[in-house]
């Protein structure tokens, strides 16, 4: 997650074009409540693939997260953690499954990921700070 941050701040420390949101949905069973950015920012969402059990909760609290209004501009990056894991869910699947194409009123894209090397999360950035640069 430090690498993560580290590279945030560098591409979006001093631009004043919004600044991501990263936080935890889940810790354990229970779900946290969410602390909300200001508006107009980045949501970052961190999903297991291997997970499939908690594919139910996380498609209702990112449903709850988009409707909330100081969340109404922004966009979502979804990165699926641990790609590298056999029988993971792959992005097309998760997407599927979060009914993502469902979503209209936000940017959104999902990048797979593996925290341990790292692959996915240049891609991922790219995509956030080209929409900060266009907007």
């Amino acid at each position: 997650m430090g690498q993560l941050i580290s590279k945030l701040m560098r591409i979006f420390g001093n631009q004043g074009k919004g600044s991501p949101w990263v936080g935890n949905m889940f810790t354990k069973e229970t779900t946290c409540h969410l602390h909300l950015p200001p508006a107009g920012q980045f949501v970052i969402l961190v999903i297991d693939s291997t997970d499939r059990n908690r594919l139910l909760t996380t498609w209702e609290e990112l449903y709850k997260m988009l409707a909330h209004e100081v969340l109404q501009d922004a966009s979502v990056l979804i990165f699926a953690n641990k790609q590298d894991m056999k029988d993971c869910m792959t992005t097309a699947e998760i997407s599927q499954s979060l009914m993502l194409s469902t979503i209209k009123d936000h940017l959104w894209q999902i990048q797979g990921r593996c925290a341990l090397t790292g692959e996915g999360l240049p891609a991922g950035l790219q995509w956030m700070q080209s929409w900060a640069t266009a907007n």
